[in-house]
């Protein structure tokens, strides 16, 4: 799809000394294309409120061993990797070869909606700042990293130059789990993240006190991991933008998923478990899905074996994505 000679650069636009899941997936994707021989290298910028003499390599990133830069020019041979939240700048590259990757939907319009200062609102008004409208444009090319965002595409009539390009869990996290998940010390216990759906999650306590509801929150790394792999049940009917991580973690951990049906949740391919797991969140559903939760904690040992292929799903997803990887850059 985006041909790559041997001396195509590529970069991947990233926010300088910033952690969060969408950085993690542009260094994960610089990684594996330097693995294969690509010159691949991030692109770190710094917004107008940090201080550009820092280390712009974030911490949790110092692993990967790449190299950067933090200023660009526009030239030709070169392919720059924007997140959609940063579609504005693909107007400052007319030469280079760009591509948008969806790492999520709603971001797109969360990212816009909440520049809300004045001199934002002016700068939005007057098309200093930016973003992507969808208009056809030469050297530009579309990664969805999950099949709602390949649905979000199509229907904004985005249907050539389209690759399909998700993610995989950290590997540090996989190794971290055993070959044989224990089932008898499991506790019935309901595990959520608060960020997401929070007072869909406070109606369902309100109904149901005699539950545990535990959220995931300021937690080490350990102290997550110990608690997927001691609970029954997680639940999310907060809004998927793309194909979230911790739903995936809790699954790969022993957890049976219950989750509603918006944004990517609503879609088999980014979420592989039976309809009886995805519950349209409204109040009359409420009972629904207490009753769905209680049946997974008294029928935990049958339940957990309705999400092999969800779990098989996110072991294969690193193998999947280095083939994704040889489908999008081809060396000519």
């Amino acid at each position: 799809m985006i041909e790559i000679s041997k001396s195509t650069k590529i970069y991947a636009f990233c926010p300088a000394a910033f952690a969060s899941g969408g950085p993690e997936l542009l260094h994960q994707l610089v990684y594996k294309l330097k693995q294969k021989g690509y010159d691949a290298n991030m692109y770190y910028w710094f917004s107008k409120y940090q201080n550009v003499n820092i280390d712009p390599v974030h911490e949790n990133y110092k692993h990967y061993n790449l190299s950067h830069v933090t200023e660009l020019k526009d030239k030709k041979d070169q392919v720059i990797i924007f997140p959609e939240i940063e579609t504005g700048k693909i107007y400052k590259f007319p030469k280079s070869t760009k591509a948008i990757w969806w790492l999520s939907v709603d971001f797109f319009f969360i990212s816009w909606d909440t520049k809300t200062k004045f001199k934002d609102k002016l700068k939005k008004k007057l098309g200093i700042i930016k973003r992507y409208k969808f208009e056809k444009m030469p050297r530009l090319y579309h990664l969805a990293q999950s099949y709602y965002a390949l649905d979000f595409l199509s229907k904004k009539g985005i249907d050539n130059n389209v690759g399909y390009l998700s993610d995989y869990l950290n590997k540090t996290f996989l190794e971290n789990i055993p070959k044989e998940l224990s089932v008898s010390n499991r506790k019935d216990q309901v595990l959520y993240n608060p960020k997401k759906g929070l007072e869909k999650v406070n109606l369902l306590k309100e109904n149901a006190p005699e539950i545990n509801w535990i959220p995931i929150e300021n937690m080490s790394f350990e102290e997550i991991l110990r608690l997927q792999q001691n609970s029954k049940v997680y639940i999310d009917f907060g809004f998927h933008p793309g194909k979230d991580r911790i739903p995936r973690e809790a699954a790969i951990n022993g957890c049976c998923v219950i989750t509603g049906k918006e944004g990517a949740a609503k879609f088999y391919e980014d979420i592989p478990i039976k309809d009886e797991y995805k519950i349209g969140f409204n109040e009359e559903n409420v009972t629904e899905i207490i009753e769905k939760i209680k049946d997974c904690f008294e029928n935990y040992e049958t339940n957990t074996k309705d999400f092999v292929a969800y779990k098989q799903m996110i072991l294969d997803e690193e193998s999947k994505f280095e083939e994704d990887i040889d489908c999008i850059f081809v060396k000519n």
